[in-house]
């Protein structure tokens, strides 16, 4: 432990060296080691993608397992790799719930079988990555994922001086900036929850860790998010401008000020999850390779689907709005969408399955009134919803 500290903080000094005056440092475009390796991830495909629209999409069982796809184009910090090792961890198994491929392949589409997509960090500084993915066909695709009812994970800490990672909804992206004290980070109130205490029963998902359940040995604590050395590189509101609806889950000092690492918010019928936490680095807690407490607490938030059902269900509610003047039969949808999303709110996951699925019945009855495609996105979403919920 003693020798690893010592490397830690070697990178961690060579870090802050270059960051001392950032308007000297411009003409760089990484701060990392000179030593570091670049290791290049297993990449994982489909066999359908290939096909047109990259494969078909299955409605998906009850209780089946989210797929996960993961783009990047090296193993994020240093070769620390640790969201293969927190994946695994989970038991989702390469090439059947768990894809790996280049920053690049955003440009060609997202599969639909995808429940969510985690870009890892351009820790290298890699201009080219930054390139691929703020593609306007990346980030159309990104978009339409998004909307679709998925989930996106974008790490946006880097060590980029110039641009970085973008995600849909927001402008610009973070400044490489550095926290003054370097090591802390704080879950906020937001993340506490209503009774503004950590381990209840009203806690965010993701401070409830793996398993869900508030004040185990897996939930996130002001003590554990914590690294010894840059627990994250920039914030998310210098240099970026998140929705105004985007909620700060946890901080970092940055000039004397609280300023958000970790953000989220819906968009469509999907969720994007933000940050410029270190979080593959291996200076996260519990040092080392392995799944850490916040990369673990996040993944397994961003793979549950009941939490993302608000999202869906109130994105199909502004897409059912938008179609009121199509039809008079439009306006009886909204009523049972939001008896459903009442019903969730109340704890009654059979009541809302009833609406949803009276609502489906509705969309059909009355499909000759709507476009085509919207009706079977509207059909698409429902049954996602209903799966969520074990309808």
């Amino acid at each position: 432990m003693a020798l690893r500290t010592i490397t830690l903080s070697v990178v961690a000094a060579m870090t802050l060296i270059t960051s001392i005056d950032a308007g000297a440092q411009r003409g760089r475009s990484s701060t990392h080691s000179s030593n570091a390796r670049k290791a290049k991830p297993v990449f994982v495909h489909r066999a359908e993608e290939g096909e047109a629209g990259r494969g078909r999409k299955d409605m998906r069982r009850p209780a089946a397992p989210l797929v996960i796809e993961v783009f990047k184009n090296f193993d994020a910090w240093w070769g620390d790799n640790r969201d293969s090792a927190t994946l695994a961890a989970f038991g989702k198994v390469s090439g059947i719930d768990w894809f790996v491929h280049p920053v690049s392949e955003l440009a060609d589409g997202i599969s639909p079988n995808a429940d969510v997509v985690l870009i890892t960090s351009n820790s290298f500084g890699e201009p080219g990555a930054r390139d691929e993915q703020n593609a306007p066909a990346a980030q159309a695709n990104l978009a339409a994922f998004v909307a679709g009812g998925g989930v996106l994970i974008v790490d946006m800490g880097d060590n980029l001086w110039d641009g970085g990672f973008r995600a849909p909804g927001a402008v610009g992206t973070p400044d490489l900036v550095f926290p003054a004290d370097e090591a802390d980070a704080v879950l906020t109130a937001a993340a506490a929850g209503p009774d503004g205490v950590l381990g209840t029963t009203d806690d965010h998902r993701l401070v409830r860790g793996p398993d869900g359940v508030p004040g185990t040995a897996d939930d996130l604590t002001n003590t554990n998010i914590d690294a010894c050395c840059y627990v994250a590189h920039g914030n998310l509101q210098e240099g970026i401008a998140l929705p105004p609806t985007a909620v700060p889950l946890m901080t970092a000092t940055f000039a004397g000020t609280q300023k958000p690492i970790v953000a989220e918010y819906c968009l469509g019928s999907g969720r994007v999850i933000v940050d410029t936490v270190t979080k593959e680095f291996e200076a996260h807690q519990p040092q080392g390779h392995g799944p850490s407490y916040f990369l673990s607490a996040l993944l397994a938030y961003a793979m549950d689907p009941k939490e993302h059902i608000s999202c869906q269900i109130n994105g199909l509610r502004e897409s059912v709005r938008s179609m009121a003047g199509a039809s008079p039969h439009a306006a009886g949808l909204d009523p049972k969408l939001r008896a459903a999303a009442a019903a969730i709110d109340r704890g009654s996951a059979s009541a809302a399955c009833g609406q949803i699925g009276a609502f489906v019945n509705a969309v059909r009855a009355h499909a000759r009134d709507f476009p085509a495609p919207v009706v079977d996105e509207w059909v698409r979403l429902a049954a996602r919803i209903k799966s969520a919920l074990e309808c």
